[in-house]
Formats: C-alpha cells, structure tokens, sequence
C-alpha cells in the first residue's frame, strides 16, 4: 500500500495519499515511511509547521531516516530556519557518504551563515569523485575567492565550463576576477559568453555597458545599460548611470525622466544620493537652477546619512 500511495502522491492525488497514509498510521503508528510521506505532501503544500511534525514523527521512530532527514531539513530552508537545517545535512553528510547532492546543500548553507572554511572544506572532501557536477566547481571557486584565495578559483571556474558550458555563472565569475585584474578584453569576452546563456543578467550587461565605455564603443554601452533596466526594471543604479550616459549624449529629456524613474524605484536611497546629483546636473543643464539646488539638497541630506 505504501507503494501505491507513493505514485498517488506523484500523480497529485494527495487528498487521497492523505487518508490512505492516516489510516495506515491508525493501524500501525511505527510505520516510517507513513509518516515521511505525509511531511512530503504538506511541505509541498507549504504547510511547512505540519511538515515538521510529521518529520519528526519519523525520526522518533528511526532517528538516521535518511528520506525523513532530507525532508526536515529542507522543509527548514524554506521557513528559513537554516540554522536547524544545518544538523540535518550534516548527519545526511555522514550517512550518505559524502553524497555530492548533500554536500552542495551544507556548503550553501555554511556559506549563508557566514562559515566560508567551513563551507569550502564540505566541498574539499568530496572534490576528488568522479562526474562531478559543473556547479560544485563552481561554488567552490565563489569559495575560494571569499577565502581570498583568487588564484585557485580560476582553474575551479574554467573546469566548471569545461563540464558544462551551458552553466553561465563561471562565466561571470570569471569576468570579475579577470576586470579585478585590468585584462578587460578577456573580461569582456566572459561577461558577453555569461548573457548568451543568461540573457537576463542585469549584472552582467551593467558591467559589460561599463567595458564597452572603457573602450569609447558609446552605442554599444547605452545598449548593454538599456538592456540592464529591461531585465531588471528595479535596478535604480542603471538607471542613474544610462541617465548620466544620455545626459552626456545630449538626450536631456529621457536622461531626467530615467533618474526620476531610478529615483522612484528606490525609496530607501539603498543607492545613496547618486540619483538626485545626476538629477541636479540635468536640471542645471536645463537652465532651472532652483529646481537643482533642491535635488542637489536632496542628495546632500542623504549623503549626509550614509
């Protein structure tokens, strides 16, 4: 029956998993599987409270169920309870022998909490298996750097590639370091490769538009910054920079309604007082000066408070 109830739950019939699972567990209450199956379901409705208790129903009974451990702690990550995720797979870590899968998991969570050795040392051990997965080099070359150990992660990013060379995150991991270190064709060549696989990438195409400018290809620039804010239409630096591109360009008009827009898109000056300086240039520029020294204020006041 457990079996059965299983392809319920993967066909969606979950109402009906539901009951069959209660009644299983009314008639015997030690049925492991019963009880993970229904902290399955409700996690996946995101009935994340009901989820744990049901988890921990199954670990009473079987403290090292791998399945039921695998779901407590992944149920913890969607609360965003990381901290209580991180027991779980690190007890999966030992039980399923370095498994790559959770390996990947207690690294991302050690590095969210700040535990970088910690989260590269995870990955270390399990480096040297066979058909690893691009996205393990990967991650372990974003650790290497956070270690301050840069050198290493440029082998760790070209092996990434070399496994997979759809996955676009090597691409631009590599294109930082590269710009960090003045060779920006190379740098360009990376970002250009990171937005053919992720055309969305507003990062990317911000920091591609600044290359292109380094290099005095303007078009090319205010094509990679206009792409930015159509892939990010909450990305207010962009809009302050392709403000101060255009205003630069002659295009009064569109650079201030751009800094307005940028403005507006950010209400707690996250971007500190940019948009009102280039907003007062503009005004200036337009010959209304009173209207200047009010955004120029603007941007002192929340210079002032950063």
């Amino acid at each position: 029956m457990i079996m059965a109830t299983q392809s319920q739950i993967g066909r969606g019939e979950t109402a009906e998993a539901t009951v069959l699972l209660e009644r299983v567990l009314a008639r015997d209450p030690t049925i492991i599987d019963a009880h993970q199956m229904l902290g399955q379901i409700a996690s996946s409705q995101e009935r994340y409270e009901e989820a744990v208790a049901h988890y921990k129903n199954a670990l009473a009974i079987d403290g090292d169920h791998k399945t039921s451990l695998f779901g407590l702690a992944a149920t913890y990550r969607k609360m965003g309870r990381d901290a209580d995720a991180i027991p779980g797979f690190e007890r999966l870590f030992d039980l399923s022998h370095r498994d790559v899968k959770v390996a990947i998991q207690l690294s991302e969570l050690y590095e969210e909490a700040g535990r970088i050795d910690d989260a590269a040392a995870v990955l270390d051990e399990v480096s040297g298996q066979q058909d690893l997965p691009a996205m393990l080099y990967n991650q372990l070359g974003e650790l290497r750097v956070l270690q301050g150990r840069a050198d290493e992660a440029v082998p760790l990013f070209e092996k990434a590639i070399a496994t997979n060379e759809e996955l676009p995150n090597p691409y631009f991991n590599l294109a930082v370091l590269y710009e960090e270190n003045g060779d920006l064709n190379r740098a360009i060549t990376m970002y250009e490769r990171n937005i053919e696989r992720a055309p969305k990438n507003f990062q990317a195409q911000f920091n591609l538009g600044r290359l292109y400018g380094a290099q005095g290809e303007i078009d090319e620039q205010q094509a990679m910054w206009e792409a930015a804010i159509a892939s990010n239409p909450d990305f207010a630096r962009g809009y302050y920079y392709l403000a101060k591109l255009l205003m630069d360009r002659g295009d009064l008009a569109r650079a201030e309604e751009l800094a307005r827009t940028g403005i507006a898109k950010d209400p707690n000056h996250q971007g500190g007082p940019l948009g009102y300086f280039v907003l007062a240039d503009l005004l200036n520029r337009q010959g209304r000066a009173a209207d200047a020294q009010e955004a120029l204020a603007r941007g002192r006041e929340i210079q002032g408070r950063s």
